[in-house]
């Protein structure tokens, strides 16, 4: 598969063979800016504008794109959703839903986890739900989404052997958040120089110690 990072929380998957798009956590323009897509499937994470916009996708037809925003498990074309609810902390933080919906998308036999409003680590019968997670896409700029510190714990829960960082304090957003530096600093993580995209190959992923991707905006 093929990965985009399209700012704040929003990622474009496409399988191989280019036939399936998914969007995940579409946003509107008080969040940044983000050009009109197009995609098969659009999953939302929050019913904030900032990670569940599924209006700025065009309609390919009355029934394209299946949006997913309630816990659940899916199939859309050859790929499984597995759809987790959980309750935030703090809802009451500026901006804050008191909600997330978390995700598990089995591609190419690679499953990929997608934190988008996560604000608080993941209790046990989460991390159950959730499964086995190979790349996780991770908000880590504080806010109403993880903290620098919360994000390492998720990775420490859920160990993952591919991490991408999202909804940092970037130029490109509005939003007020921790930078990228302070979460590759609290992780002790090491970063290669960013990609503009990352294809995704099971037998490619690496072994034993978890690598840090940071992806430019496409």
């Amino acid at each position: 598969m093929y990965l985009y990072f399209l700012g704040n929380s929003c990622f474009k998957i496409q399988t191989n063979d280019k036939e399936t798009t998914l969007l995940l956590d579409p946003f509107d323009g008080t969040a940044g800016t983000l050009s009109k897509q197009t995609a098969d499937v659009i999953l939302c994470s929050s019913d904030r504008s900032d990670h569940g916009y599924a209006d700025v996708v065009k309609r390919i037809s009355e029934t394209s794109p299946f949006v997913i925003n309630n816990p659940g498990e899916y199939d859309v074309k050859g790929i499984s959703i597995q759809a987790v609810s959980i309750k935030q902390d703090a809802p009451d933080v500026k901006g804050g839903s008191e909600y997330a919906t978390l995700y598990s998308m089995g591609i190419e036999g690679v499953f990929v986890g997608h934190m988008g409003a996560l604000n608080r680590p993941l209790k046990e019968a989460e991390l159950e739900a959730l499964g086995r997670i190979d790349v996780l896409l991770l908000p880590v700029g504080g806010g109403h989404v993880l903290s620098a510190k919360a994000a390492v714990e998720v990775i420490s829960q859920l160990e993952p052997r591919m991490v991408i960082p999202c909804h940092y304090a970037m130029k490109e957003s509005k939003l007020e958040l921790g930078t990228l530096q302070s979460f590759i600093k609290e992780s002790g993580m090491k970063t290669d120089e960013a990609v503009d995209k990352l294809k995704i190959i099971k037998k490619e992923l690496p072994g034993e110690d978890t690598k840090c991707i940071v992806l430019n905006i496409a």
